[in-house]
């Protein structure tokens, strides 16, 4: 009997034309972990039998479903763009003629309608393939992170109906990788939407988080559903944040001074890393205010002072938070 070797699996995905319509996988993922989490759940009655222990048997499902997981990750701009559509804004089709433009907008002012997959999971000993899937899958949260001397990475979490046992759609190919190093990405800082990416934060970046959370939830609503899995998805505005956290020198009239002054003002900060490898180039901007109404220097590395800038979504009520990624990809797969 083989144990399943990690190496050997494939994750690969399709979009849903019909959210938690199962769908074929179109291409596989180019990540390098997904974890799968199912969350079925019983109801244990206690009924008076005579029994004086804590389960007293009857146990009854009274949900299915799953929260999934891909932990820190290499960014592949040619396989970026379905997560983006899970998490700013579904549909989208990209513009140009190679290369091309996908721009996902998080209008504040409209209810989203986010993209849903179907994932694919072969787990295999090379000999004897185990194969599932799950549908209606949604995105949560999508964090981007650059440290220094490192690759851009990425996670993301969220949950799907429960997994059901497949067969791997064959012969599917992963997007063609470029992978950016982090000290081709760079962050720029004004102080209004229009003037997104103008002012480059020079000379001073240590290393940047972005994190976007979609509001996404499930939810069961009482059909009558034979599998008990979610019905529906629904955003919760409460749960729709930007985090942004910039890691940067305390020099002589730099930036941090600039910040600290705008933290206190509760000046609008707009914020944008950008990430650029040839052709290729990704784009996540979002208006943000400092989370504390004034901030300093608090640390040190390498023996220099430093300050870490701890920023959270906001608006000029029109605009919020949007990601443009250029790449060579044509259609959504």
């Amino acid at each position: 009997m083989g144990v399943y070797n990690e190496a050997l699996t494939i994750i690969q995905s399709g979009r849903e034309s019909t959210k938690g319509t199962l769908v074929p996988a179109t291409s596989k993922c180019a990540i390098e972990k997904m974890r799968v989490r199912p969350i079925d759940q019983f109801a244990r009655p206690k009924l008076l039998k005579g029994l004086k222990l804590a389960n007293r048997g009857n146990e009854t499902v009274v949900f299915r479903g799953i929260e999934w997981e891909i932990p820190d990750t290499p960014v592949v701009f040619n396989d970026l763009q379905k997560y983006l559509a899970m998490a700013y804004k579904g549909g989208v089709a990209p513009t140009g003629v190679g290369p091309y433009t996908w721009t996902y907008p998080r209008d504040p002012t409209i209810h989203p309608t986010l993209d849903s997959r179907t994932f694919e999971v072969r787990q295999t000993d090379s000999a004897t393939p185990s194969d599932w899937e799950f549908g209606y899958a949604m995105l949560q949260a999508i964090e981007f992170s650059g440290a220094q001397d490192d690759i851009v990475r990425f996670n993301a979490r969220g949950f799907a109906r429960r997994l059901q046992t497949s067969t791997l759609t064959a012969a599917q190919a992963m997007a063609s990788v470029v992978i950016p190093a982090v000290g081709l990405s760079s962050v720029y800082i004004d102080s209004t939407w229009v003037n997104l990416g103008t002012t480059l934060v020079s000379g001073q970046l240590l290393g940047w988080k972005y994190r976007f959370e979609t509001g996404e939830m499930p939810q069961r609503t009482i059909d009558a559903r034979p599998d008990l899995d979610h019905t529906i998805d629904v955003i919760n505005e409460d749960n729709v944040k930007l985090r942004v956290e910039l890691v940067i020198l305390a020099t002589a009239g730099g930036q941090w001074a600039t910040e600290k002054t705008a933290a206190e003002a509760g000046t609008l900060r707009a914020v944008e890393v950008r990430t650029v490898v040839g052709a290729d180039s990704l784009k996540l901007q979002g208006l943000c205010k400092h989370t504390n109404a004034s901030t300093f220097p608090d640390d040190d590395r390498d023996g220099q002072r430093i300050i870490t800038l701890q920023l959270e979504g906001s608006t000029d009520d029109t605009n919020f938070a949007q990601a443009i990624l250029i790449n060579s990809k044509a259609t959504m797969d």
